[in-house]
Formats: C-alpha cells, sequence, structure tokens
C-alpha cells in the first residue's frame, strides 16, 4: 500500500470511528426542507458584503442560474464566496460547484456561527481555497448545528429504495467529490456522508476538516 493509500485509509477509518459514536437514533431532522421550492417559494439569496459574495438560503432547482447571472453582475476582484444554507436541491449545488471552480474562486464558511449543511457542503467543497475558520470547538458529532454538517443525499426520500439512492450518489456525488477534492478529502467526505443515513446532520470539527482534506484553511478570508 503506498504512502497515499494509507493517508487515505486512515482519514476514512478515523472518521468512520468518529461517525459511528456520534450517529443520531432519533429526534428532529435538522437542514433545509426543499418542500418550499415546490411552491415556488425560496431559494437563495445573493449579494455583495465588503469583499465577500454572500449566498444564503435554501437551494432550489435552478438556483444555479442566478447565481450564474449574478456573478456577472460582480467585480471581478471579488472572488470569496460565503456560505449560509441548510442545503436543498444537489444538482443546482454541484452546477453552482463547478461554476465556482472554472472560475477560481474560494469559499468561507464561518463555523463559529453559521451553518453550511446538507447540498451546500458540495458549494463548499468546490473552493480553490476553502476557508472554514472559527470551528475548532466544534465537536464531530449531532451537537453543533454550526459549521460544515453532512447526511446521505435524499435521506427524506422514503419513496426510494436504499438501492436507488446509492445509484444516484455513486452516479452524480461521488464523481463530483472526486473532482473537487483530493483523493484523501473526497473519501472523508463520502465516508462522513455515507455514514449517517438519516435526517440529522453530522457537524464537523475544523481541525479534523483540514487533516482530511476538506478545508484548507482555519483562517477567514483576509
Amino acid at each position: 500500500m503506498t504512502k497515499h493509500a494509507i493517508a487515505v485509509w486512515r482519514t476514512t477509518v478515523a472518521l468512520g470511528a468518529l461517525l459511528a459514536a456520534a450517529m443520531p437514533r432519533t429526534g428532529k431532522a435538522q437542514g433545509y426542507s426543499a418542500t418550499v421550492c415546490a411552491k415556488g417559494q425560496g431559494g437563495i439569496t445573493l449579494s455583495v458584503q465588503g469583499s465577500l459574495i454572500v449566498l444564503k438560503g435554501g437551494i432550489c432547482p435552478g438556483d444555479n442560474v442566478k447565481f450564474d447571472a449574478f456573478l456577472a453582475t460582480v467585480d471581478s476582484s471579488i472572488r470569496t464566496i460565503k456560505l449560509t444554507s441548510g442545503g436543498g436541491n444537489g444538482q443546482a449545488a454541484q452546477a453552482m460547484g463547478r461554476i465556482i471552480r472554472e472560475r477560481g474562486y474560494h469559499t468561507y464558511v464561518d463555523g463559529a456561527k453559521d451553518r453550511c449543511a446538507s447540498a451546500c457542503t458540495h458549494i463548499f467543497a468546490a473552493g480553490v481555497t476553502r476557508h472554514y475558520a472559527g470551528a475548532t470547538t466544534i465537536t464531530t458529532g449531532v451537537d453543533a448545528a454550526r459549521g460544515l454538517g453532512y447526511h446521505y443525499p435524499n435521506s427524506r426520500h422514503t419513496d426510494e429504495t436504499d438501492a436507488d439512492k446509492d445509484k444516484g450518489f455513486n452516479a452524480m456525488t461521488v464523481p463530483y467529490l472526486s473532482r473537487m477534492l483530493s483523493p484523501a478529502g473526497a473519501q472523508a467526505v463520502i465516508a462522513l456522508m455515507s455514514g449517517n443515513r438519516t435526517t440529522k446532520v453530522t457537524w464537523l470539527n475544523g481541525d479534523e476538516a483540514l487533516r482530511a482534506g476538506i478545508a484548507t484553511t482555519l483562517d477567514a478570508p483576509k
């Protein structure tokens, strides 16, 4: 086994152990419900605040088009996107992520007060630099309710079998993460998501995110 393969294996095993200890059993679901999208409500809001592009709210189908159009109005010197979202539509999130990576933007989550959960973590993964500040006090598990939060896609879709969910995950999410992150980072996220097939969210400590290659820095953008 190569040194790189060993590093990936150790990362996956370490996160797996954390997940086993933190696995949710019961309780109210966390994260964004995409029900409002079906009613023509909700969707992300976008603004510029100083040197940051700020993305907030639940992600609805087609929000990637809104996102692309908004970026065209922003001064090209502003290169970092701050994320505050409980998640939503995974396809729209990944489409936004591809825009971010192709155009060289950075992503930022303030784990001290904000959350970027579920599909939002796909957007975070796309940043050339991935800032995860204020997250070193988060204990990996279901209690933090802030920072980066992971669970298996479509966990609320009770009409789908596990096999159906696995097929979509392997066809769409695994290739996307493998493109956006290092092999170790992608394996770590896949472990976090696959290890939590509930509607609750596993929140991630900053130091662990950095070691795994999910984040590239624990500093806020300057």
